[in-house]
């Protein structure tokens, strides 16, 4: 391009854009002012007087490397991340033809581009005050290929414009990038707005635990959101699939020579047509990056052979290739299809699933080998779903391991379990199918864990008193419903048997544990949801709509959405899900949070006050609330207190809805002071803090105790005796609150005199810790609201906190010697057990018996355990020559004390 060529483009390009300037928000003195600038004409061979910029690019990498860094520059690039304190603001766009205009916020004059009613008019939500400013650009690119052609624009900012800063409300929320990116994914897919709500709404439930807001980043999706990926992307237009035309022309378009898409061209590793109307065909689908991910996490470990994800056509079979990150998170990374010949004869006298799938198979094999590596695709592990898989995939990798997968042998057995128990009519029936299916379902729990030894017990015991029931309900004749009933338990007993107990290698406990250890990977997390990305996403209902016209599922539209939309949704799926649960577990709690000072994000805040806030109380100034209080002190409330106790009884108009039953006029509300403050009220059970009850119940009994003892308001109260009470700040009380959750696995009473079984508080069954903690802070707060004996309050915090590491490790070494006892105990009731045992009892059981006493004598014998005991007890004694000591110099110092 020479320069009167480029002089020439820039001339056109400013002249057709000027008509687009009626698009911007101006108010007149801007569009005056905007006018004369285009009115004034310099000389087109100087470039260096020109007023608007002109940028023109070719499609080269330095060209397009120079207009992302002059768009960054001036805050356009990258186009799809949207930053809150952003200047620019689109005013107009050609999509088609790849153009748009921006416009400087600062200069859009909102107010003069209103034209409702001012009583009307809502608040203005810029980011940024109006001052004027003139800057614009228009910004086109190639709609093919996205490669940036030219922009154009005044560029000038002004200086208020240059000096203006955002608006302190401004919004510090974002959505999270995989959010966003699967909601547009899902509404390319044509996705219902239902679905992409509850899709949203089970990862916010079970991935976030409720929170919607994580790091400064908004995971909820609203329909709004919606709306706008559907305005942006163009719904009607991104489906490319045309079923009028015929499976096998779309594949053909799709994966044929002369495919135009690069995304499913580079992604099809085999292909087969269809010979004859009776052929069927073949594909093998696989990703570049999913091919690095299978080399990643299944070479040398596992691969996983999964052909349960159903399509809801009978002729289409999909298998699924799977792996397991380091997270547990399946990971797809190859798919096997195939339709079925119309000539079902042939096939099955050809055993024509074998034969397809181990075709398939070897050419996914193929494709994993040529990827630039040196060695072999050798997974060391295969999980399968049946003997044909088995046969197939043995004989591709030699010497692998294969195991069946746990829940298709659960979900088999369940399935054939309720085929051989069919439901009856009678309800006496329906009581028998009941209790024999939990007969069976207790076995299938057994044998999900047990031996094979075990194994082959269990089903033999259960066998045995199913066929001796069949034969008793037989011989006495019962109804033949019942009678049908025995003996599906017994024909499924013995198909368990028979298919099974032969393969018993493939699914069994011992020989998966076996296999993990081989890998290297925990068997308790191994195998345990790697089906759970993958099959929210390939759901058999949502499949229903991309059944045109209620048709069943076509191959080509099950290639194209594996591709394009559930591959891409799977992978953003499984990051979110790992990056959540990785931020979550590093995350600080809360609690302790807020009580270090930190400030707290909103999901942080509501899953605080849900788990705690309706838990405590604590000192709120709500005048509502305080003229509620007054009002119910002009009743008299009744008072209860026994010296650890005190209870408010508080009289009010309103009926009482949380105790109210069968409308029985209950319109009173007990409300506890000590030891610890509460109140049963709807308000206090869901807002926690303080409700009108309690504030009015804190009033009453802090006038009360002030009354000289010559007033009589109780004959049984002794008003002078209540100690003041006062509500803690809600920092105190989140305080109080985390010491209690600290220690509340621990029941320690605060003196010896609690370990008795006789004891007061405990048959009261209050729970000691918590008593020993109220009572302790109601010290503290006395003290320091007193200003004096700083000092004692200091010694008291250290003595309580030795105090209880003492009880600590005392209830500790108390548990274990009682269980030593037991064991000793246990072991002589067995062996006297042994003496006498009656002729009934098999050989097996009473072999068992002899080596489990042998093994408990063995063990209570033996010089570790005497040395344990001996430690335990000397621990014991330390203790409690401490806690003697201590109480001691504590009656010396109050002592002391009382005589200061």
């Amino acid at each position: 391009m020479n320069q009167e060529q480029f002089i020439m483009q820039q001339v056109k390009f400013r002249v057709n854009a000027k008509p687009k300037i009626s698009k911007l928000i101006l108010n007149d003195a801007q569009k005056e002012e905007l006018t004369n600038l285009f009115n004034f004409q310099p000389n087109p061979s100087d470039l260096s007087k020109e007023i608007f910029t002109t940028k023109i690019w070719t499609e080269s990498e330095e060209d397009q490397k120079e207009a992302k860094e002059y768009l960054s520059f001036q805050g356009l690039w990258p186009p799809y991340v949207s930053f809150p304190t952003s200047r620019w603001k689109t005013r107009w766009s050609d999509k088609k033809n790849g153009a748009t205009l921006y416009q400087c916020s600062c200069g859009s004059d909102m107010e003069s581009a209103r034209k409702t009613d001012v009583e009307k008019q809502r608040k203005l939500r810029q980011m940024y005050d109006f001052v004027g400013c003139l800057a614009f650009i228009r910004v086109e690119k190639n709609v093919n290929n996205g490669k940036y052609r030219r922009v154009h624009g005044y560029m000038e900012h002004s200086e208020a414009c240059h000096r203006a800063l955002p608006k302190k409300d401004t919004p510090t929320l974002r959505v999270n990038c995989e959010i966003r990116d699967m909601t547009e994914l899902l509404v390319r897919a044509n996705t219902s707005i239902k679905d992409i709500i509850s899709w949203n709404q089970h990862f916010i439930r079970k991935k976030l635990t409720g929170r919607t807001t994580l790091k400064e980043q908004n995971f909820l999706v609203t329909i709004y959101d919606i709306k706008d990926a559907r305005r942006w992307i163009k719904t009607e237009k991104q489906w490319p699939i045309n079923v009028n035309r015929s499976v096998d022309y779309n594949l053909e378009g799709y994966f044929g020579d002369g495919a135009q898409d690069p995304d499913l061209s580079n992604s099809v590793i085999y292909f087969e047509k269809r010979k004859h109307r009776h052929d069927h065909i073949c594909l093998v689908l696989a990703t570049q990056d999913q091919i690095s991910l299978a080399w990643q996490y299944g070479h040398e470990k596992y691969i996983i052979l999964d052909d349960s994800f159903e399509t809801g056509n009978k002729k289409l079979l999909l298998y699924v290739i799977m792996v397991v990150d380091e997270q547990n998170k399946g990971i797809p990374v190859g798919y096997l299809l195939y339709s079925r010949p119309n000539n079902f004869y042939m096939m099955e006298a050809n055993d024509h699933k074998y034969t397809i799938l181990k075709k398939l198979l070897i050419e996914y094999k193929k494709r994993l080998n040529v990827n630039g590596n040196s060695h072999e695709f050798t997974p060391r592990i295969a999980i399968i779903g049946d003997f044909r898989e088995r046969n197939v995939v043995s004989e591709i990798w030699n010497g692998i391991d294969l195991l069946y997968s746990p829940h298709k042998v659960r979900q088999c057995w369940e399935t054939k379990a309720d085929e051989f128990l069919s439901m009856r009519s009678s309800n006496e029936a329906i009581e028998c199918r009941q209790a024999l299916r939990n007969e069976l379902t207790n076995l299938f729990n057994i044998l999900e864990r047990a031996s094979e030894s075990e194994m082959r017990i269990q089903i033999q015991e259960v066998e045995r008193r199913a066929t001796e029931r069949h034969a008793e309900a037989f011989n006495n004749k019962v109804d033949t419903m019942i009678l049908s009933l025995y003996n599906g338990q017994c024909e499924f007993l013995k198909y368990l048997r028979t298919n099974w107990i032969n393969d018993i290698k493939m699914w069994s406990f011992n020989n998966r544990s076996r296999a993990a250890d081989k890998i290297g990977v925990d068997i308790n997390t191994w195998l345990s949801d790697y089906r759970e990305g993958f099959q929210i996403q390939f759901n058999s209902n949502r499949m229903l709509r991309f059944q045109q016209k209620g048709h069943l599922l076509r191959l080509d539209v099950l290639s194209l959405l594996l591709l394009k939309f559930i591959t891409p949704i799977c992978d953003l799926q499984r990051k979110l899900w790992n990056y959540v649960e990785t931020f979550l577990k590093n995350e600080k709690p809360a609690l302790d949070a807020v009580l270090q000072g930190e400030e707290l994000e909103e999901g942080q805040w509501k899953n605080l006050l849900e788990q705690h806030i309706n838990t405590i109380a604590f000192e709120e100034h709500d005048p509502r609330t305080s003229q509620d209080a007054s009002h119910l002190l002009r009743k008299n409330p009744s008072v209860e207190y026994n010296g650890e106790s005190l209870y408010v009884i508080i009289e009010t108009d309103k009926l009482n809805p949380e105790t109210c039953r069968d409308n029985d006029e209950m319109s009173s509300y007990s409300v506890c002071l000590k030891p610890i403050i509460s109140c049963h009220c709807f308000h206090f059970l869901v807002r926690g803090g303080s409700c009108a009850h309690i504030m009015a119940a804190v009033h009453y009994i802090n006038w009360l105790r002030q009354q000289p003892e010559s007033c009589s308001f109780d004959i049984n109260l002794r008003h002078w005796t209540i100690p003041f009470i006062k509500l803690p700040s809600r920092k105190e009380a989140l305080s109080i609150l985390q010491r209690q959750t600290q220690r509340k696995m621990f029941r320690i009473p605060p003196s010896t005199d609690m370990y008795d079984s006789e004891s007061e508080n405990e048959s009261e069954g209050i729970d000691s810790m918590e008593f020993y903690i109220t009572s302790y802070l109601d010290f503290n707060n006395w003290v320091s609201s007193s200003g004096q004996l700083e000092q004692l309050s200091e010694n008291n915090e250290s003595m309580s906190s030795t105090q209880t590491w003492n009880n600590m490790l005392s209830f500790a070494t108390n548990k274990l010697l009682t269980n030593f006892d037991d064991f000793s105990t246990i072991g002589s009731k067995l062996s006297q057990n042994q003496t006498t045992v009656p002729t009934g009892v098999k050989t097996s059981l009473k072999t068992l018996n002899s080596e489990l006493v042998t093994k408990l004598k063995i063990i209570s014998e033996s010089e570790q355990t005497k040395d344990l005991i001996n430690t335990l007890k000397q621990i014991q004694h330390v203790i409690m020559t401490d806690s003697s000591g201590d109480n001691m110099n504590n009656s010396e110092a109050t002592n002391n004390n009382s005589m200061v």
